[in-house]
């Protein structure tokens, strides 16, 4: 009897020997094959999402480190170039703004004035800016296989770059294969940095719903905060469409800016 109680004493003490042992910590994964399988793979789900999403936006700008006050939003995408973001104020809509591939089209009911360019990329010095916006705001940024072929370590991210056109494109991904951020060099010119601080997977698919843009030439960090971010199977052409009211005085792209200035938002 007495043996059978020390058997039983020393299983328990080894048990909890083991149990106070350090446990092992997994090293972080540095294949690089691995890396950019997991980034491409949720990827191509992200691009599929893409097709036509909304969400509920927080946006304010961040100038030298002071934060201005800001807006609440809200957001259409239709992949590969569509947008729309329409700013509310306490009296209805501040701020309807459309991308449609190369063009721009806005209208402010405050001053029942509008903006249309229909070569956008000239005016905002930015290539295919629908296309850079909604890949930015998606995270949807798809490297050709020569980028895979030349990507490198940067410390614990993997770094892939390539050029489109005049701009030079590079992403940075995590372990986890999402994208940490991304960069637009801009015709060797301002670099516009998108930060991906965090995450909404309730859909399954993680969807970036903390995204920072931001413009090392005039220090301003516009940084977007997404909620009730729903997916449908096909785009809306109505909610993505600004429309201009009769008697609507078209005006530039400097007051556009003035116009962001007063909401806070740049």
């Amino acid at each position: 009897m007495r043996r059978g109680l020390l058997r039983a004493l020393a299983a328990v003490g080894l048990a909890w020997l083991v149990g106070c042992a350090p446990h092992l910590v997994r090293p972080p994964d540095l294949s690089l094959e691995s890396r950019s399988v997991r980034y491409r793979a949720q990827e191509a789900e992200r691009r599929a999402r893409a097709v036509a999403v909304s969400a509920s936006l927080v946006v304010w700008g961040e100038r030298s480190g002071e934060r201005l006050p800001g807006a609440q939003a809200d957001l259409h995408l239709a992949a590969p170039d569509r947008m729309r973001l329409r700013v509310a104020s306490a009296f209805g809509t501040a701020l309807d703004l459309g991308f449609a591939g190369d063009s721009l089209k806005a209208y402010v009911p405050a001053w029942r004035t509008g903006l249309r360019l229909d070569a956008a990329a000239e005016s905002l010095g930015l290539e295919a800016p629908g296309d850079r916006l909604v890949r930015a705001l998606s995270a949807t940024w798809e490297p050709p296989a020569e980028a895979w072929a030349r990507a490198a370590w940067r410390d614990t991210l993997l770094g892939v770059s390539w050029l489109e056109g005049g701009d030079s494109v590079a992403i940075a991904i995590g372990a986890s294969g999402l994208p940490r951020w991304a960069e637009l060099a801009i015709d060797q010119g301002p670099v516009l940095r998108v930060r991906y601080v965090g995450w909404d997977r309730a859909s399954g698919t993680a969807w970036p719903s903390h995204v920072e843009l931001v413009d090392e030439a005039h220090d301003l960090r516009l940084v977007c905060r997404a909620t009730q971010v729903r997916f449908t199977p096909q785009a809306d052409a109505e909610r993505l469409t600004v429309r201009w009211p009769r008697g609507t005085a078209p005006f530039t792209l400097s007051q556009l800016r003035t116009a962001l200035g007063r909401m806070g938002i740049l």
